[in-house]
C-alpha cells in the first residue's frame, strides 16, 4: 500500500512504542521519523529500537513537529496523532510537510468505546483508557466521518 520505501523519507506521528516506524526502517530500508508526544511511549520506544539504522525518534507534539519538518515522502499515522490532535490543527500541517505527490496514510477510529459510530460534528469524544493495575483514565478523541475531517489544506498550521 505504502509503495517502495527504500531511501524514502517517512514519517510516523504519534508511533506509540515505535514498532510500525522499526519495521518501515528495518524491513523496508526507508528513512523513518517516528514523533510521539507521550513521555512513556516514547521511552518504550527508545528502548526497544533506538539502534535501528535509519530510524530516529523524536519525543514532540505532532503539530510543534510538522511547524519546523523537512518535507517527507510518505507519512503513517496508525491509532496516532490523527486520533488525538484536533483535524484543523494537525491537518494544515500534514499538507506542509508533505511533499508533493507524496502519501498519507492513516488509520483512526470508526467507534468510540461505546460503539457509537463517527461523530459529523469536529469535536473530541471521551474515551475510556484502562491501564493495567490503575483506575479508567478518560482521554479524548477524534472519531469523525470523512466529511467531518475535511479541512481547507490553506489554512495555517499553529499549536494550541
Amino acid at each position: 500500500m505504502l509503495g517502495p520505501l527504500a531511501g524514502r523519507r517517512v514519517l510516523e506521528l504519534g508511533c506509540g512504542t515505535g514498532r510500525y516506524a522499526a519495521h518501515l526502517a528495518h524491513h523496508h530500508h526507508a528513512h523513518v521519523t517516528g514523533v510521539e508526544s507521550s513521555p512513556a511511549q516514547y521511552q518504550r520506544a527508545v528502548c526497544s529500537y533506538s539502534s535501528i539504522p535509519g530510524l530516529t525518534l523524536v519525543r514532540a507534539d505532532a503539530v510543534d513537529y510538522l511547524q519546523q519538518a523537512d518535507p517527507y515522502d510518505v507519512i503513517i499515522s496508525i491509532h496516532g496523532a490523527l486520533c488525538y490532535t484536533p483535524p484543523h490543527l494537525l491537518l494544515p500541517g500534514i499538507f506542509i510537510a508533505l511533499r508533493p505527490g507524496g502519501l498519507l496514510a492513516a488509520s483512526v477510529l470508526h467507534t468510540n468505546y461505546l460503539g457509537d459510530g463517527p461523530s459529523e460534528t469536529v469535536e473530541p469524544s471521551p474515551q475510556r483508557l484502562q491501564i493495567t493495575g490503575q483506575a479508567p483514565a478518560t482521554v479524548y478523541r477524534w472519531v469523525l466521518t470523512p466529511m467531518a475531517m475535511k479541512v481547507d489544506p490553506r489554512a495555517t498550521c499553529r499549536s494550541v
